[in-house]
């Protein structure tokens, strides 16, 4: 459970006052644990009609491999190189993350029985389940599920308070666009739906979000948790005197701290941690400014 939270949350800062809160993680559901296992196939597998050869080791073959008897720990081959059982458990263990899975047994049934028979987003032959191929429904799924790893546009959750007005412009607004990202904020779009459609729409396409707790705004709070459950980045921010009103929940992820004395210290970090993550963006959207 905790390699998956990490899996999911690498930026995430872990210290011994977390370990209450992450005893509490329960699994997500199956249809996202089997998204993000497909996904996570089709990285390492990236070419149509590839081979997956998937092994399911027993429960207890890694704590046996660390501990050997003594004999070997990190399982060399006589050029020193890493053996085959090793590096076996090296390819099954981001499988077993990505998934959510404690075991083979429930990477198998995710692997074959649910996308596989249930989906169809997988095939294989039934006397050979260790072998695998993504599916041209696969395939389609992906490339409608993945559509935001292209986008150049970030939904921006935050307070609409005036008084963060000027936060907006000086250090977000003109972070994301030093970054070359487009930002979304929905008092700026137009449309005709329904707000919260139209909200979770915008965050399905965006390539991550970011999110501002100052004022600790309830709606920025769903916005965010929507678009982790959807698989994407979240870069956190909060004034320096409202973060010790953060929800415990979040207070654990590294938010960029910022005040109001200093925004262009804010606009920077908040640029650095764009493109450390993302990269350098194209904005395509003409800046008014």
């Amino acid at each position: 459970m905790l390699s998956s939270h990490i899996f999911f949350h690498p930026a995430i800062r872990i210290t011994i006052e977390d370990l209450d809160y992450l005893k509490t993680i329960t699994k997500p559901l199956i249809s996202k644990r089997a998204r993000w296992l497909l996904s996570s196939l089709a990285k390492a597998y990236p070419n149509i009609g590839q081979s997956i050869e998937v092994g399911y080791p027993e429960a207890n073959e890694l704590t046996d491999l660390i501990a050997d008897n003594g004999n070997n720990p990190y399982d060399l081959d006589r050029d020193g190189q890493i053996g085959g059982r090793l590096q076996h458990l090296r390819q099954f263990a981001p499988m077993l993350a990505a998934s959510w899975s404690e075991t083979g047994t429930e990477l198998c049934y995710l692997l074959t029985d649910y996308l596989g028979d249930t989906l169809g987003y997988l095939t294989y032959d039934k006397r050979m389940p260790r072998l695998l191929y993504i599916s041209g429904s696969g395939w389609e799924f992906l490339q409608e599920s993945i559509k935001s790893l292209d986008s150049n546009e970030v939904f921006i959750a935050m307070s609409f308070n005036h008084s963060l007005d000027k936060f907006y412009e000086d250090v977000i607004k003109a972070g994301m666009k030093q970054a070359g990202y487009d930002p979304v904020r929905m008092d700026e779009s137009k449309h005709n739906n329904r707000i919260d459609d139209e909200i979770m729409a915008q965050i399905r396409k965006s390539k991550f979000i970011v999110a501002d707790l100052t004022k600790q705004n309830q709606g920025v709070y769903f916005e965010a948790g929507f678009a982790l459950g959807l698989g994407l980045q979240v870069i956190w921010m909060c004034e320096e005197r409202e973060f010790e009103n953060v929800h415990f929940d979040t207070r654990q992820y590294n938010t960029i701290i910022w005040s109001e004395a200093n925004y262009a210290d804010a606009k920077k970090r908040l640029q650095d941690r764009i493109e450390a993550n993302f990269g350098q963006g194209k904005p395509k959207k003409p800046d008014h400014q």
